[in-house]
């Protein structure tokens, strides 16, 4: 199991590089192959050494201060997310594991490869439509864009 684990965070590490050398690649273009390493070598050592990632053309502030503002929402999404499918998930998996090749067994593997099928945008417009924001059905559990915090809007209905 260790060594499962050492392979995924080596495996992990080397996809990091080869991404934001790809990233760092198409943001600087134009430059002698050489040179690009050289400035991508400095780079990556400003990072690993003092967190800095540079500075963004777009919002003409450093991208560690956009990645921190972002980074609380961004942690929320991510454990609103592992709640549901795992919530959803496990349990689907354990009914689904006590009766194999039972009715129940065959709608939950039906149901799981077509949500599965669905790209992430189909599967997010219809999840905004219907069912966790229901703009087609009136009730809005969730705010469509942007962040509140929570309990301010309690008394509307919003979580």
């Amino acid at each position: 199991m260790v060594k499962l684990i050492v392979r995924r965070l080596l495996l992990l590490l080397v996809q990091m590089l080869v991404l934001s050398f790809v990233l760092f690649f198409l943001t600087h273009p134009g430059w002698s192959f050489q040179h690009l390493i050289s400035r991508y070598w400095e780079w990556l050592i400003e990072v690993v050494t003092n967190g800095n990632f540079g500075w963004s053309w777009t919002f003409r502030m450093p991208v560690s201060e956009i990645i921190g503002r972002r980074l609380p929402n961004t942690l929320r999404l991510l454990f609103v997310t592992l709640l549901i499918i795992y919530g959803i998930g496990i349990p689907l998996g354990i009914i689904s594991g006590k009766n194999p090749n039972s009715l129940r067994d065959r709608i939950i593997l039906i149901g799981t490869q077509i949500s599965a099928s669905f790209p992430v945008f189909t599967m997010g417009y219809v999840l905004m439509l219907y069912l966790v924001f229901g703009v087609m059905f009136g009730f809005r559990w969730f705010p469509l864009s942007g962040s509140i915090p929570l309990g301010v809007y309690r008394e509307a209905g919003f979580i």
